[in-house]
């Protein structure tokens, strides 16, 4: 993962009292909602990130990783990965590489934390042409996926549709 990205913690602190009604998102190790906590006021200590990936460090959450095309801050169980290239910054890619990254949680537990030198030394699978991450093919691969769903579930709304009926009067498009 070194390869691919710098790696640090978050610094947000006493994250209990910070107050809600900010512009910034906090972004901590939960399990839902991309991290995302509150929206609040940083204080001018803590460094704002944008466009760069998040992996949580513990919890119920360890090991899930997000990407955070928008300003926000984070706390210390938070690892930041910020892209060393622009290609990882493609929002498709990203989903790939998030993927890649979860694919290592059953190693990680109460006794075995993610830490930053864990993180740095983790491997993940990508493709790749002549030893070099194959971008496209990522961003490819999701994008059919993104294109499949969306086909099925239109095709799942025009059956709902097509059956729908009130008082007894059946509708069809």
């Amino acid at each position: 993962i070194d390869e691919l990205f710098s790696i640090k913690r978050g610094n947000a602190k006493d994250i209990g009292n910070k107050m809600e009604g900010g512009n910034i998102s906090l972004i901590s190790a939960i399990d839902s909602n991309n991290g995302l906590s509150k929206i609040i006021t940083p204080s001018n200590k803590e460094t704002i990130y944008k466009n760069v990936y998040t992996v949580n460090n513990n919890g119920n959450g360890v090991c899930l990783a997000y990407f955070h095309p928008y300003s926000f801050i984070a706390t210390s169980d938070v690892t930041i990965l910020k892209p060393k290239f622009d290609e990882l910054i493609d929002l498709d890619v990203a989903h790939f590489i998030i993927t890649m990254i979860q694919q290592q949680k059953s190693k990680y537990n109460y006794g075995y934390k993610m830490s930053n030198d864990r993180m740095k030394k983790q491997a993940i699978l990508l493709p790749s042409i002549n030893n070099q991450p194959d971008y496209a093919f990522m961003k490819n691969y999701i994008m059919k996926i993104r294109e499949n769903k969306t086909a099925k579930y239109i095709e799942f709304a025009k059956n709902k549709i097509n059956h729908i009926s009130i008082g007894g009067v059946k509708f069809n498009s």
